[in-house]
């Protein structure tokens, strides 16, 4: 068969120069040419494939076989050669994760359909996925694409001269503090040594942080797993936590942990669920994974992937730490970037030392199927300078011209990049494809200083695209509502505070009103934005009563209603929400910042006909402790059902001129959350003493007004 010896004669080119390459095979036959191209690369092989797939190629082919939903399984894994089989969408996040298994002279293969019937995108997209990704075929430095079916050759590229990989000799290593022969021998390379012997200065300072960024496949888990080792050896750890999105993701750091203990010559037992190490104990020490939403505080706090555990889940947990270690991807299939992990890393206690990996472990510097995947799917985006805002005028960016002009794209999504988001492969598919997102900006002939990409949320689509829409109708019962539902907006940073989001706000809810939408909303986890939203006329809708997996913060959800009709369900869900704050601040909404709240019920203008009835000796000492001569402690029973009640029925116009912001936190903090006074001193930032009199002063205050009314 020509097309095995072609293949295997790039094979050979990469095998000769040391790169990484990509092949790309388009077939009607995906089964017969997944085994025939095992048979032809050999080496420890995988093949990513759909159930028929992989059926088929049971007993069949020499590699292991993993559906597409079994990536998180295989962090950190090597392979000589992986294949992905995709006979309809093909996935970026599994596309990028996959080439960032392939070691040195390796093959990343795509077997897919013919070219003329191939659509990589979603099912009944736009087609502008697969005009962009053929695109970037073409600028690919290290290619085999072909069909295999008429032996047609689209294009062969491999890169001239040899990869070469920096010399590392472990028993020349010389660093202060010393560190252990048998630990530094384990070290892939010179840089993972040094930043090894940073953390040792690290341990034997007075800092209370240690963080290691990077791209993926630059060693990280194994250097927290070396680290763990060497503070185990040093006997400076007793209870460690590890903390990952699953334990398959702190698999690499406990398998390097058992290597290094090895080393050590330490006794340990490992713990497994699922044939997965989730533990390793020892004579004096005990290592043990914990789940984001189930991790607790620690003397030693690890983290691993922290950009996936998120900023608001890593301030909690290590703020209340006593050393917190944590490694994050700058760049790589899961997405990030640098200012994105910049926020990640100021949510670290100080003192904080950061260092970078920068050395590929798996392959040679300046590889060129990493360039193709990180160049395709903007894991490592330009960052642009400050844009002309001058004339910039609201405007509709279309897919198509954006698939055929790579240059724009990549300005449109840095602004995302630099905006904090944490973007993933995934959404170059959607924002091109997705046949109900759209694109907007405020573009200037000086660049484009604002974007956002919407959804439209409509009844007939499946329930995860109708997010704001299913949660309005479960208030007002309303489920044939039409909306447009805000996925991402950022304003460049270099441009921020000058009004340029609210304008491209307006311009949105102004093409949507024109084509009659019944609203305007969106949904997020980054509480600190929410003023935005308020100050332009947004009302909170929802607010989850769970953390999301993915950031650590409990979703928001605000709505502007476009119509009569729009506005009766955001009215309901409005009116809803604030009881729903008030009878379970104590409870559910107890970790929700006080803060947020008050903005919330200050914004709310629906008054709630709601009251909690008092027994006549509850009303007997309400009213001595308005009067003052009853302490709060022995009225709380009263006055917490009686300010429930007072909140309901304010509208929140009225709350403003009846107290200011600070008060209202304390009422909320000290009443409806029950928080104890130093929790809410530390919450207004004032001692004990003086938290307890504008507690008492505000309450009254309310109380009486609301009386006198």
């Amino acid at each position: 068969m020509r097309i095995c010896s072609e293949v295997e004669e790039f094979a050979s080119q990469l095998s000769a120069t040391g790169w990484r390459g990509l092949l790309v095979l388009h077939t009607r036959s995906p089964i017969d040419l997944v085994e025939s191209l095992c048979r032809v690369l050999g080496g420890r092989l995988l093949v990513i494939a759909d159930a028929e797939t992989r059926k088929a190629l049971e007993g069949r082919v020499d590699a292991d076989l993993a559906g597409y939903m079994d990536m998180e399984k295989l962090l950190g894994g090597e392979y000589d050669s992986v294949i992905v089989s995709s006979p309809a969408m093909l996935r970026p996040n599994v596309v990028a994760a996959a080439g960032e298994m392939v070691r040195a002279s390796g093959v990343l293969g795509l077997v897919v359909p013919p070219l003329e019937e191939w659509n990589p995108g979603v099912p009944g997209g736009r087609g502008a996925f697969k005009k962009y990704l053929v695109s970037s075929l073409t600028r690919a430095r290290s290619l085999l694409w072909l069909d295999a079916d008429q032996c047609r050759t689209y294009r062969w590229e491999v890169p001239a001269g040899k990869a070469r990989r920096p010399r590392w000799d472990p028993g020349s290593f010389v660093s202060k503090p010393r560190l252990p022969r048998g630990l530094v021998a384990l070290a892939a390379s010179e840089e993972q040594a040094d930043l090894l012997a940073s953390f040792a200065r690290f341990l034997r300072g007075r800092f209370r942080s240690f963080a290691v960024i990077g791209d993926r496949g630059r060693g990280k888990s194994s250097l927290l797993g070396m680290a763990l080792g060497l503070t185990i050896y040093w006997r400076m750890a007793g209870t460690v936590e590890v903390v990952a999105p699953s334990p398959y993701g702190s698999r690499r750091l406990m398998e390097m942990l058992v290597k290094s203990l090895d080393a050590l010559g330490i006794p340990y037992r490992v713990v497994e669920r699922g044939g997965v190490p989730v533990g390793v104990k020892g004579p004096w020490f005990r290592v043990y994974y914990r789940a984001p939403s189930r991790a607790e505080p620690a003397p030693l706090l690890v983290i691993d992937e922290a950009a996936a555990v998120g900023p608001a889940r890593v301030r909690r947990l290590s703020w209340r730490s006593g050393r917190t270690v944590v490694a994050t991807t700058v760049h790589g299939y899961e997405g990030s970037g640098r200012v994105f992990t910049k926020l990640l890393l100021d949510q670290l206690p100080r003192p904080l030392r950061t260092y970078e990996a920068s050395t590929p472990i798996r392959y040679c510097p300046g590889d060129p199927l990493e360039d193709w995947l990180y160049t395709t799917f903007m894991l490592r985006t330009r960052e642009s300078g400050k844009p002309d805002i001058e004339g910039a005028q609201y405007t509709v960016l279309d897919p198509g011209e954006l698939a055929e002009n790579p240059e724009a794209f990549q300005e449109a999504y840095s602004v995302l990049v630099l905006a904090h988001y944490r973007n993933e492969p995934d959404d170059i598919m959607v924002m091109l494809d997705a046949p109900h997102h759209g694109l907007r900006a405020l573009r200037s002939r000086g660049g484009m200083p604002a974007l956002l990409e919407y959804s439209v949320e409509e009844p007939a689509q499946p329930r995860e695209a109708r997010l704001v829409l299913d949660r309005l109708a479960l208030y007002c019962g309303d489920h044939d509502l039409r909306g447009l539902r805000i996925v991402r907006i950022a304003v460049h940073p270099e441009v921020q505070r000058r009004g340029l989001g609210s304008r491209l706000l307006a311009g949105l809810e102004d093409e949507a009103r024109r084509q009659g939408y019944d609203y305007v909303g969106s949904i997020f986890s980054r509480h600190e934005v929410l003023g935005f939203w308020l100050r332009n006329g947004y009302l909170v809708t929802y607010i989850s009563p769970r953390y999301n997996r993915a950031t650590g913060e409990k979703n928001l959800a605000v709505t502007k209603p476009l119509t009569r009709r729009g506005e009766e369900c955001v009215e309901c869900a409005a009116k809803a929400l604030k009881l729903r704050l008030l009878l379970s601040g104590h409870s559910i909404y107890r970790d929700l910042a006080a803060e947020k709240i008050a903005q919330i019920l200050l914004h709310n203008p629906y008054p709630v006909d709601y009251e909690i009835p008092l027994t006549e000796e509850q009303r007997r000492r309400l009213e001595e402790y308005l009067s003052g001569s009853l302490e709060y402690e022995a009225a709380h029973d009263a006055l917490y059902p009686a300010i429930i009640s007072t909140l309901a029925r304010t509208p929140g116009d009225a709350l403003q001129r009846l107290l200011d912001e600070k008060g209202l936190v304390a009422v909320i903090a000290r009443v409806i959350q029950g928080k104890p006074l130093d929790e809410v001193a530390a919450i207004l930032r004032v001692d004990p003493g003086s938290a307890a009199e504008l507690v008492d002063r505000s309450a009254r205050h309310l109380l009486r007004h609301i009386a006198k009314d």
